[in-house]
């Protein structure tokens, strides 16, 4: 694996340092990097090593660290409610202790969890409780919280100060050598923008040009996560690309990349993600007129966009299924599924809407 220059530095310091609370938070920094790139055996290793050494609670910094350390590895696992936990007590000790540099950290990543919980209100008091701490930070709070804002902006369609966040990002993850943070940033516009055609898609035409500037994004993300060797992005990746070629009408390509991502097991049971790539699955095999696709058989699958998937998945799968419903003769079904399409991007502009009300005051401050 190409090591970045955040792990050669990391490695270049435990070679020197000889006390063993120092020691023990350079595991736990190198553990983390570990975890965002996906060599999860690496860093369970760390965090064993630092639970047996320091599990007695010693020292706040390394218990807060593995705590994060824990957190960090069930997000990039699978993001959920045992990831924000740990994340939570560690913020909590933190500022309990009063140490402002780990509150500024553990706080950016809560917010990128909140994030991608959807819990905006909880989201932005953690990005305000890091931002304000900034000055204790070494710069890595600092990126993930303008990777956060970035990928937020952009969520709500509001391009300029996206971007403006993710230059922020970008900047100070390469002054921190941190080639994994650089990836997210290139893998997070890029899906975020695919999702946003997607949706676009549902109530209007979308530009030919689009497509293949989005297309060219994912490829860029794609070769990058290669080159650096990342993989804990590899199936979001491969998610992003069904997208591409669901916009571009390659239904062939489509299925491919997703047989063989549901066949890898890499997408989380019972998410969104997984959701979406049934539904397009079912539309690929209708268009493409490939056997099983009648429509009694999309009745599973409508049960369980109705279970579960965020409002934006669930419209894409609705619509998917309508699609499919369509093409195979079942007008008064795609009508339904239409209308439940509509009724879930309702809800998402409605959430889309509050997050928008929600950044505003930090719509001016990438530059700052």
């Amino acid at each position: 694996m190409m090591n970045s220059p955040l792990v050669r530095r990391l490695s270049s310091d435990l070679a020197i340092e000889t006390d063993s609370e120092k020691r023990a938070i350079l595991l736990a920094e190198l553990a983390c990097y570990w975890a965002r790139v996906g060599e999860f055996d690496k860093a369970q290793s760390l965090r064993f090593e630092l639970r047996k050494e320091f599990g007695d609670g010693r020292s706040l910094k390394v218990s807060v660290l593995t705590m994060l350390l824990e957190g960090v590895l069930h997000f990039f696992n699978n993001v959920g409610q045992e990831a924000r936990d740990r994340i939570v007590r560690a913020q909590f000790l933190s500022s309990t202790f009063g140490d402002m540099k780990l509150l500024s950290l553990t706080s950016s990543w809560l917010a990128h969890i909140d994030f991608n919980l959807c819990q905006f209100d909880s989201m932005t008091k953690a990005l305000e409780s890091s931002i304000s701490n900034f000055g204790f930070d070494n710069g890595t709070a600092e990126c993930r919280v303008a990777l956060v804002l970035g990928d937020a902006f952009l969520f709500s369609n509001q391009r300029t100060p996206s971007q403006a966040w993710y230059e922020r990002a970008r900047r100070t993850a390469t002054k921190l050598g941190d080639q994994a943070a650089i990836g997210a940033i290139t893998y997070n516009r890029a899906a975020l923008r695919v999702a946003n055609l997607r949706l676009q898609r549902l109530t209007c035409a979308v530009d030919q040009s689009e497509i293949q500037m989005v297309d060219g994004e994912v490829r860029t993300a794609v070769n990058y996560q290669a080159v650096a060797d990342l993989r804990s992005l590899e199936h979001l990746l491969g998610a992003a690309q069904v997208g591409v070629h669901m916009l571009a009408s390659r239904f062939d390509a489509a299925l491919t990349t997703i047989d063989a991502l549901l066949a890898s097991g890499a997408a989380p049971q019972n998410s969104g993600e997984e959701l979406l790539l049934i539904c397009d699955r079912f539309e690929c095999l209708t268009r493409l007129d490939i056997g099983p696709h009648d429509a009694d058989s999309m009745h599973e699958s409508i049960k369980a966009v109705e279970a579960r998937g965020d409002p934006d998945d669930k419209s894409l799968a609705y619509a998917a299924l309508a699609s499919s419903a369509r093409l195979l003769g079942r007008s008064e079904l795609a009508d339904e599924l239409k209308v439940s399409s509509d009724i879930s991007l309702a809800n998402h502009r409605a959430i889309v809407d509050k997050l928008t009300t929600l950044i505003a005051p930090f719509k001016d401050l990438a530059g700052t």
